[in-house]
């Protein structure tokens, strides 16, 4: 039976309105049980887990309260969860990202603290000298709010000592990277790990 919200009335006496007033009980224990500890057991007013909405605006948060909750992410289009700080703070995007439970990628995520990291494999084919490439991972989508630190590390089919691959240069605005790779001497083709951190 579903919960009633209008009992007892005022003219109501026990003997009739019993019934309605235990199937009122139970229905607000099956509620509460659905995602915490029933009554009487060993994890008893406890989560299991939590399930939250998508939300159409930001939650506000006062004094020293915070927000976590659920929104459309900007890049995912799919449900992301966000955290707000004290005071109705920055919002900051807590799950979204590219592949970004895979270190192969190629992916980008946000920290909490804000900072954004991107990453992926390039293929540097066979070569000597300056190797120029645009990022593996679409610049724009979000973009660097300033210019990236950007790392590199080959991987070699074959281990060969006293070839240095150097990265030279990072060019293009926050929305276009590109960067040049040189070598000191010719390579088999090999790939490179690739990654980038800026905010």
């Amino acid at each position: 039976m579903a919960y009633k919200h209008n009992i007892p009335q005022p003219a109501d006496e026990l003997r009739f309105s019993q019934a309605d007033i235990l199937n009122n009980f139970q229905a607000i224990e099956t509620v509460f049980e659905k995602n915490h500890g029933g009554f009487g057991t060993n994890i008893e007013g406890k989560h299991k887990f939590v399930q939250m909405n998508i939300q159409g605006s930001v939650g506000t948060s006062v004094g020293d309260q915070v927000v976590l909750g659920v929104q459309l992410g900007a890049f995912s289009g799919i449900p992301e969860l966000y955290f707000r700080g004290e005071n109705s703070g920055p919002v900051r995007n807590i799950t979204e990202g590219l592949n970004n439970t895979t270190a192969i990628g190629p992916g980008w995520y946000r920290t909490a603290s804000g900072t954004l990291v991107k990453w992926g494999i390039v293929y540097i084919p066979a070569a000597a000298g300056t190797y120029n490439s645009a990022f593996i991972v679409a610049a724009n989508i979000p973009p660097f709010a300033t210019t990236p630190s950007m790392f590199i590390s080959p991987i070699h089919p074959t281990p060969q000592l006293g070839v240095a691959i150097n990265l030279v240069n990072l060019t293009g605005n926050v929305n276009n990277l590109n960067f040049s790779l040189v070598t000191t001497a010719t390579l088999a083709g090999y790939f490179a790990n690739i990654l980038a951190i800026g905010t």
